[in-house]
């Protein structure tokens, strides 16, 4: 998975990297992938791209994101956020876990497994 920061903002995109073959390929639709995070967040996004994921899913067919303290996650080929979590306690250290049917991550000090 690649993810080049020095593309504009506007043209970031999470790209294939096919290390034989030296070529690239897209992964993501991301004006796609922001609209459905506004739809989800219920107002606008101010950002042209998205960064890199706090984790991603053993296949990389996932992406987990915390943005303003709740959790998300995108799935790349149909570019669609599902948000997680809507609480007004912090969420941090989001991970998938290693078989990626999970995600872990801290609120309020307490670990929680969201299934």
């Amino acid at each position: 998975m690649w993810l080049n920061m020095r593309d504009s903002e506007s043209e970031r995109t999470f790209q294939w990297f096919n290390p034989r073959r030296r070529t690239l390929r897209s992964a993501l639709d991301m004006k796609k992938a922001l609209e459905s995070l506004e739809e989800q967040r219920g107002k606008a996004y101010d950002k042209k791209s998205l960064g890199w994921p706090n984790s991603f899913d053993k296949k990389g067919e996932q992406a987990l994101y915390i943005l303003e303290d709740d959790l998300y996650v995108l799935d790349l080929a149909s570019a669609s956020f599902q948000r997680l979590t809507n609480t007004s306690a912090k969420e941090k250290s989001a991970r998938f876990s290693p078989d990626g049917d999970k995600v872990a991550f801290i609120r309020n000090n307490d670990l929680h497994i969201y299934y």
